[in-house]
């Protein structure tokens, strides 16, 4: 059966917005991975629009569980592809 829930235990420990529409996030499992925001921008509906507005989209913050991020009024990535579908830029050792 096909389950929606992501099966994997990892939490997102930090998060940073950069000028360019991407999130930086530290994971538990010890990598930082950067996440592109931009392409989701283009068609996001009105209820993602507020992303677009560089002030807003800094205030990105980890959600309350850890498992991803949110902005204020309640916008978030999937936690599976704010992981899965980011760069990986290094592991903290």
């Amino acid at each position: 059966m096909f389950s929606m829930e992501w099966d994997v235990d990892c939490r997102v420990l930090s998060v940073k917005a950069t000028d360019s529409f991407s999130v930086v996030a530290q994971w538990s499992d010890g990598s930082f991975r950067e996440y592109d925001v931009k392409p989701f921008l283009e068609d996001c509906g009105p209820y993602f629009a507020r992303l677009n507005d560089p002030d807003y989209f800094k205030k990105v913050r980890v959600s309350e569980f850890g498992d991803t991020i949110e902005w204020p009024e309640g916008q978030d990535i999937a936690p599976e592809s704010l992981y899965e579908d980011s760069l990986v830029l290094g592991v903290a050792g």
